[in-house]
């Protein structure tokens, strides 16, 4: 069972996410960035649900990708400017701990 809580980890994912708004991040790169502020056990799985969820709610858009390279499909995360406003207070959502 994670022992963080959702709500911070849906604001730390946005946040990951602001600090280059706009341009896609691979979930790789998300969970990396995620695992040593607070998250070390969390698990692809757990991050996709957390992005579905974001995603839901119209904070962040996804994309699929193929790697030219290796023809691997990669998912792209990006922040839209409703997740932005999030952030920085604009609007209010009791389930992300922003605001």
């Amino acid at each position: 069972m994670p022992k963080y809580d959702n709500k911070d980890l849906r604001r730390s994912i946005l946040e990951t996410l602001a600090y280059v708004p706009y341009f896609p991040h691979r979930s790789r790169a998300i969970l990396n960035s995620l695992r040593p502020t607070g998250y070390p056990d969390l698990t692809d799985v757990g991050l996709w649900g957390q992005i579905k969820y974001l995603e839901e709610k119209g904070y962040v858009k996804t994309e699929r990708s193929r790697n030219i390279v290796t023809e691997d499909e990669v998912m792209l995360v990006s922040i839209t400017a409703k997740g932005i406003d999030l952030l920085e207070g604009n609007c209010t959502d009791i389930g992300v701990a922003c605001g």
